[in-house]
């Protein structure tokens, strides 16, 4: 296993598995039989992780490996929930109860749970990120669909080519980025603490999920593009606005919070490896809490996001967390603990199909997933682009916010804020 891919494993606690998880709703109901065919003759066969589990390695420096498993209980890793009413009711406490809920990992570390109702379905994915970052699990949902736009769109799961190693680049090159690398890498654990706040404190192991509607994102780009700013910045500052909102009806002082982005650290183009894995650094973007103006917060975004780019803050995470994995499991956990103290949330974007796509010959009509909060942040906001709309998602830990719901609603009226501060009218 991957030093970046290992750490996922150690650092994981109680109260902060370290499961990506997912939801797709469907139209109409899924055929289970033929899900089960795409599982072991797609998913499977065409990414090997998925047959193989984790043997832990031997403390204090041998690395956990992979394991193959032969053939695969589908009764644990393909299970199925009946539910009475509608979907919408049932499916954020389904989805709330998964995101503390471990994994098995004597199995493949990943799990399928099939929701039906009475005139639809949606289907719960969780995936050990061990196996995969969100790009990669993105990937591998949409290279399951049986939409052909939508398998195009997605990184072809054929092995990458090797980066030219560092000696081949010009020696100068290879030593500023060295160089840049271990600033920022000693920069970022030497920063202060992220202010004790209504949005930080200690975990419980419940969690908690609520998601928006879609929102439009014709109209999200014509925001950005009257305020200044990418849609990316756009949604960035609406999460500023609602962790704000949440701020004051917490009796508290807004002040500007730290959260980590993810970014993808793999070659433009590159195409995602069959063996998936982990290859993303984290951006500690300083989010304009403080700031009242809507527009303002836009163009604070903005300038904070580019100046972050600019730099190597993303090699250097990528390379802490390489450097973690390969330490003894005490040291890793305790520079994890460290990096968790920087940031009060993880904010995290994923662009999916542009056209809606299919699965096992349902309509997908929505996707949402939510990612892992590591260390003590106890607050995650995904954004995934489908089909024409935009899916904000919370995932909360029980103790810091019991009703996710509230932080999704203050992004959507921080949305609709945004918007007529922009001069943009609604859809």
């Amino acid at each position: 296993m991957s030093t970046a891919d290992a750490t996922w494993l150690v650092i994981e606690l109680p109260h902060n598995l370290m499961v990506i998880t997912a939801v797709l709703e469907f139209v109409g109901p899924v055929d289970r039989p033929r899900l089960q065919h795409m599982l072991i003759d797609e998913l499977a066969h065409r990414y090997p992780r998925f047959g193989q589990r984790v043997v832990p390695g031997r403390w204090p420096v041998r690395r956990p490996a992979w394991q193959e498993v032969g053939e695969l209980d589908l009764d644990y890793h393909l299970q199925q929930v009946e539910v009475p009413g509608s979907l919408a009711e049932s499916l954020p406490g389904l989805v709330s109860g998964v995101l503390s809920r471990p994994l098995d990992m004597t199995r493949p570390p990943w799990q399928f749970l099939l929701v039906t109702g009475p005139a639809s379905s949606a289907l719960i994915a969780r995936l050990h990120h061990c196996i995969a970052d969100g790009i990669a699990l993105a990937s591998v949902l949409l290279t399951l669909t049986d939409s052909e736009p939508a398998r195009t769109q997605a990184a072809s799961p054929t092995p990458s080519p090797a980066p030219r190693p560092v000696l081949l680049q010009p020696i100068a090159t290879a030593l500023r980025l060295a160089a840049g690398v271990g600033v920022t890498s000693l920069q970022i654990m030497a920063s202060r603490p992220d202010p004790h706040t209504a949005l930080r404190g200690r975990l419980a192991e419940a969690k908690g999920a609520a998601w928006t509607d879609p929102l439009e994102l014709a109209g999200v780009k014509a925001v950005a593009a009257a305020a200044g700013g990418s849609v990316n910045d756009v949604l960035l500052a609406v999460t500023a606005g609602a962790l704000r909102r949440t701020l004051l009806s917490a009796g508290q002082e807004p002040a500007d919070l730290r959260v980590f982005v993810p970014v993808n650290v793999r070659r433009p183009g590159a195409p995602v490896p069959a063996r998936l894995g982990n290859r993303f650094g984290l951006l500690l973007l300083r989010l304009p809490v403080a700031e009242a103006d809507p527009l303002a917060r836009v163009r604070a975004v903005s300038t904070r996001t580019r100046a972050l780019k600019a730099g190597a803050q993303a090699l250097a995470t990528y390379t802490l967390l390489n450097v973690m994995g390969a330490s003894p499991a005490p040291m890793q956990r305790w520079g994890v603990r460290l990096l968790g103290t920087k940031a009060s949330a993880i904010v995290t974007n994923v662009p999916g199909p542009r056209q809606p796509t299919s699965l096992a010959g349902s309509t997908v009509s929505r996707l949402i997933y939510w990612v892992p909060q590591p260390g003590s942040i106890g607050i995650g906001v995904s954004i995934f682009s489908y089909a024409g709309g935009v899916t904000l998602g919370v995932a909360a830990d029980a103790g810091l916010m019991p009703d996710p719901a509230q932080l999704t609603a203050a992004m959507v009226a921080e949305f609709d804020l945004l918007r007529g501060a922009a001069g943009v009218a609604p859809g």
